[in-house]
């Protein structure tokens, strides 16, 4: 089974609707400045959108976090059963792609160093990177650094 699209978001916070639709709120950019590491980001959210080919055979999907340091964090697994529901009703609806979500929230989440927050999707031994977040460590200027010599 191969992912034919797959996009993560990563953001503050996810919300659920009671009528099942999520809220993403704070969407991140690319770059997320940190003063110094070690550092811990508050709440981070991290929202996975994939797409297969409604005509595959179905198979175990696994999210994980990849932080800077090699640390990873499971991010959650829809089973063989679970897909296997997602394919039977897009082809019954005639759609080409079948959908599923994965999500998970953070709070907090430690970061060791500079570098990358990478969501990997594991189907079988094959891995799908979907997006990354990259930690980019911007000092604050130090006060006495703009006072002229006295």
């Amino acid at each position: 089974m191969d992912i034919v699209r797959g996009l993560a978001i990563f953001c503050e916070d996810i919300r659920e609707e009671r009528s099942g639709q999520d809220i993403l709120i704070g969407i991140m950019p690319d770059n997320l400045a940190v003063q110094s590491t070690p550092a811990i980001i508050p709440k981070l959210g991290v929202y996975i959108r994939l797409y297969f080919d409604s005509s595959t055979k179905p198979e175990p999907v696994r999210a994980t976090l990849l932080l800077p340091g090699n640390q990873t964090f499971e991010l959650g697994e829809a089973d063989s059963d679970l897909i296997k529901g997602a394919l039977d009703t897009a082809k019954s609806q005639k759609n080409p792609l079948t959908g599923i979500i994965l999500k998970g929230l953070f709070s907090p989440l430690p970061i060791v160093s500079e570098g990358s927050i990478t969501a990997i999707v594991k189907i079988g031994e094959k891995e799908h990177v979907c997006g990354a977040l990259n930690i980019v460590v911007i000092p604050t200027p130090d006060a006495s650094a703009s006072l002229p010599p006295s």
